[in-house]
């Protein structure tokens, strides 16, 4: 009888060689603890534009534009934004919606 593959070891090789990052530490959503700056990052090797979206700015498609950076990934940073009382939060809250608008 044959045993199972051990399927652990093709999910844990890396998706890029060494000269590049694995996907799984660079295409994330991050905030910054400090100056509460979201930074967010796309692999969208054939997309021409991209902007991100959403319920924090009314789904106004084209505010925020990503950068495209090499080997396909796209990237932008999104400040920090000061409440009426003077302290800063992230410009989307938790639990909003947003999407990626890709051309």
């Amino acid at each position: 009888m044959k045993s199972a593959p051990n399927w652990r070891v093709f999910l844990l090789k890396p998706l890029w060689t060494a000269s590049g990052p694995q996907s799984y530490e660079k295409n994330t959503v991050r905030v910054d603890p400090h100056t509460h700056e979201i930074t967010m990052r796309e692999w969208l090797p054939n997309a021409h534009e991209v902007y991100v979206t959403g319920d924090f700015n009314n789904w106004n498609q084209t505010e925020f534009a990503m950068a495209k950076g090499e080997y396909g990934w796209w990237e932008v940073k999104l400040p920090g934004k000061e409440t009426d009382s003077g302290t800063v939060e992230p410009i989307i809250p938790h639990n909003t919606k947003y999407k990626l608008f890709i051309k």
